[in-house]
Formats: C-alpha cells, structure tokens, sequence
C-alpha cells in the first residue's frame, strides 16, 4: 500500500548516484545497527543448564552465532559497550553492567 503513494524524492536531482550512495550508507549503517541490537539482546541471556527434552539446534545455534562468530565477537567486544553507555540513562543498570 505504501508503495502506491510513495513518490521518489531525490536528495540532489543534479546527481542522481549521490542519492543512491547516501541511501546505501543509511541502509548499511541500518543494517550493523540491527546486528548490534540482535548481538545485545542475544548476548544479555545466558542459556540454562542442558535438560532432557531439549531441542538440540538451539543450543547450537545459540553458541554458532553468540560464541563462535568473530563478526558478532567484534560487536560484543567493541561496540555494544560503547553503544550501551551512551543509552545507559534509558537502559536498565544490569543489562550495562553485562557490557563493561
């Protein structure tokens, strides 16, 4: 439906790769603002002790892409702390805390 109303509006009309760059830099930096939310969020829980019923894939991908992945290790260590101390005043303090 959106897209029935929506009329292209171009940001320099002189140049019209200008527009597309700066909308691909917005979408990427969309794009690792989205991984940093998802690597926060996933790195904030801590997976319970292995129980019968368990679903085994779960627990694999959980340590796949929380501990065995050097992208999201880089935004674990890197900048989610810093991301998290800028929003601390709206953040609870235990989940700061999680990323010194």
């Amino acid at each position: 439906m959106t897209q029935v109303f929506y009329k292209r509006r171009d940001i320099y009309a002189g140049r019209p790769i200008v527009d597309d760059i700066v909308g691909g830099l917005l979408g990427l930096g969309e794009g690792l603002l989205l991984l940093l939310v998802i690597t926060i969020i996933l790195g904030s829980y801590a997976m319970p002790l292995p129980f019968q019923a368990e679903i085994g894939w779960i627990r694999t991908f959980h340590d796949m892409v929380i501990n065995q992945s050097h992208i999201l290790g880089a935004f674990k260590s890197n900048a989610a702390p810093v991301f998290l101390h800028i929003l601390s005043p709206l953040l609870p303090s235990d989940l700061v805390r999680l990323f010194p």
